[in-house]
């Protein structure tokens, strides 16, 4: 038991020691990096320049994403005019297939009367010829 308990104790202690050693690296490192920012400041003259890249480049990406959202309107605008232009070739054309059968329907219809109303006459022109042909076969 006696040592189960000075395993204990010198079990808290490392830790303890861990957990200070871990607390002073952080603290050396906090340090290392404001004496970089402290050496690196007045050289740049203003703080806000070191952020001066990322600031042109968040800029630069905006307008290339304007740019490219214009592109993207442009395009879409362009599809819509090809898509607007061959709707109406396609009606364009439906139109003229249309007209085009309405005219041979017209045509056919007009050939149609013109045989009914000539049918008379070739029913009696017919006529005469049998009869004419029936006088020759008798003779």
């Amino acid at each position: 038991m006696k040592r189960l308990i000075i395993i204990a104790c010198v079990l808290s202690t490392l830790t303890g020691c861990a957990t200070e050693l871990q607390d002073e690296a952080a603290e050396s490192s906090n340090e290392k990096i404001m004496q970089f920012v402290t050496e690196w400041q007045p050289a740049c003259g203003d703080s806000n320049m070191l952020y001066e890249p990322n600031h042109k480049e968040m800029i630069y990406r905006e307008n290339m994403g304007r740019m490219n959202a214009q592109e993207d309107a442009q395009q879409i605008q362009q599809a819509a005019y090809v898509c607007g232009q061959q709707k109406i070739a396609k009606a364009q054309q439906e139109a003229a297939e249309s007209a085009y059968k309405s005219q041979q329907i017209d045509q056919n219809n007009q050939l149609e009367r013109e045989c009914e109303a000539m049918h008379p006459l070739m029913v009696s022109q017919c006529a005469q010829n049998a009869a004419v042909n029936n006088l020759i076969d008798s003779l």
